[in-house]
């Protein structure tokens, strides 16, 4: 079996337990995933196919974020493959992931936030108290 044939037999398998919109998500990382390598046999796959495709996408513009989270399907897609018995055992754990560098976060400062706070009283009370309470308990 084809690693794209696994995949579309794969995607009937989700379709059965995950939500549309999930499903549709795993659908589009699959078929990117079967364009790069839907042709070598599942029992075939090697981690170097996966770094091989992760290499490129990064050179094509695709963040590691990205890259990472399509990593995640795959990933589960190997874990159900061995756990149906078509392979003895996934090569997702042994690719090579980009980094994904952390967000720095920019805080507004007190003056900042009691400036917004003060100015949204005088207009709308109730957007005055959703920014108090956004500030006091960290929201984004």
């Amino acid at each position: 079996m084809t690693v794209a044939a696994y995949l579309d037999r794969w995607m009937e398998h989700v379709r059965a337990h995950r939500q549309p919109d999930t499903t549709r998500n795993y659908a589009l990382r699959c078929k990117r995933f079967k364009r790069e390598f839907g042709s070598v046999r599942l029992d075939k796959l090697k981690s170097h196919h996966l770094d091989a495709a992760y290499r490129r996408w990064l050179l094509e513009g695709l963040s590691p974020a990205t890259i990472n989270s399509y990593h995640g399907v795959m990933s589960s897609a190997l874990g159900q493959a061995v756990r149906w018995g078509l392979i003895s055992r996934s090569v997702a754990p042994l690719a090579t992931l980009p980094t994904v560098e952390p967000r720095r976060m920019t805080v507004p400062s007190v003056e900042t936030v009691r400036m917004l706070v003060t100015t949204a009283e005088e207009h709308d009370p109730v957007l005055s108290a959703a920014i108090m309470l956004a500030a006091l308990t960290g929201c984004r």
